[in-house]
């Protein structure tokens, strides 16, 4: 994965106060991806998927990622943004395909509902907007776990560090 901010790689339009993660892999059929992450203490997040052209295909913003049984989503009008970490947790799940007209829930496609859009591998952005004060700029939570499930099994990549926020 590949770290995008203003000050390096200027590719999705990234501003001063986001940072975000890219993760690219070649896909075949039958592959997928599972997105295990907590939600970070942060203004806002997302993941998207793009294609080969870094055009967005598919985005879930915060508020519409559903928790994991027994965790909170701290972004949902209403909810404590203090919610401690073992309960900020998350599942989305990355399917190579054309998205439906109703799209499964914590989904994210790799072609558009109209195939407008589409990608050949998964390219997906984690975007985390303004972490709170005195946080590194991943909201102070663990980069999310990436996992690869083929049809014959799955394997959890290696994560990508986060820079000391001091430094």
């Amino acid at each position: 994965s590949v770290k995008v901010d203003p000050d390096g790689v200027n590719a999705l339009y990234p501003d001063q106060f986001a940072r975000y993660w890219t993760l690219r892999l070649p896909a075949s059929p039958g592959m997928s991806l599972r997105i295990n992450g907590y939600y970070p203490h942060a203004r806002y997040t997302s993941l998207t998927s793009y294609d080969e052209s870094l055009r967005s295909v598919m985005g879930l913003a915060d508020q519409a990622i559903h928790p994991d049984a027994g965790s909170s989503n701290p972004f949902r009008a209403g909810a404590r943004r203090s919610t401690k970490r073992s309960q900020r947790r998350y599942t989305v799940r990355v399917v190579l395909g054309q998205e439906p007209a109703h799209p499964r829930r914590n989904t994210l496609y790799t072609e558009s509902t109209d195939g407008t859009r589409n990608g050949a591998t998964f390219f997906v952005a984690l975007r985390i907007y303004e972490p709170d004060r005195g946080l590194a700029d991943n909201g102070g939570v663990p980069l999310p776990a990436v996992t690869v499930v083929t049809p014959g099994g799955s394997r959890t990549l290696p994560g990508c560090s986060v820079p000391d926020p001091n430094t």
